[in-house]
């Protein structure tokens, strides 16, 4: 399973537009951290960002564990920030003003 949400993926040509913060969620099925990881995240995305400021995909690594190695993802739930990339948090997401310090959300209005 691959799930890609958000108000504009992808754009007419296909890329991402620049200005999109592009995050990539791996997660483990439907274990509890990977769900809390996933609903922790959508009230982020919800509460700090409009719907055309990100884009998320969620890859299953029991679905797709060869996504999972090309991004050297050891463990789930991990979070990678792809642009601009460098980011990687692992975990349920719960900590939530260490996670919107490393994605630099914390300048912006909530």
């Amino acid at each position: 399973m691959t799930e890609k949400l958000s108000g504009k993926w992808p754009s007419q040509d296909g890329s991402p537009p620049p200005d999109v913060l592009q995050l990539r969620l791996y997660v483990a099925g439907r274990s509890p951290n990977s769900v809390r990881a996933l609903a922790n995240l959508h009230v982020i995305c919800r509460e700090w960002l409009a719907d055309d400021d990100w884009q998320l995909e969620v890859v299953d690594v029991f679905a797709d564990p060869m996504r999972a190695v090309e991004d050297k993802v050891l463990v789930t739930p991990t979070l990678l920030k792809l642009t601009p990339p460098g980011v990687r948090i692992v975990g349920d997401l719960s900590q939530r003003e260490e996670v919107l310090a490393a994605l630099n959300l914390t300048g912006r209005e909530g």
